[in-house]
């Protein structure tokens, strides 16, 4: 697990791997809520996705840029 800091609660919505449905809006689209996982394909990781929960492969998209804590 990958967090970017002590303090960060790992949660699949703050994931690098999570997979959001997107919502079209004339020319515009944006990220909604998380309905899956792009690293794993198997029910189990879709419902942790989909309920906000994480699993050890949880990668903070704020941990790419600066220090990397690993749990």
């Amino acid at each position: 697990m990958i967090t970017c800091g002590k303090h960060c609660t790992p949660c699949c919505d703050f994931c690098i791997h999570v997979k959001y449905y997107i919502h079209q809006d004339d020319d515009d689209s944006i990220n909604g809520e998380p309905i899956g996982c792009k690293l794993h394909d198997d029910e189990e990781h879709e419902l942790i996705a989909v309920t906000c929960g994480y699993c050890d492969d949880f990668h903070c998209f704020r941990a790419q840029g600066g220090k990397v804590y690993e749990s």
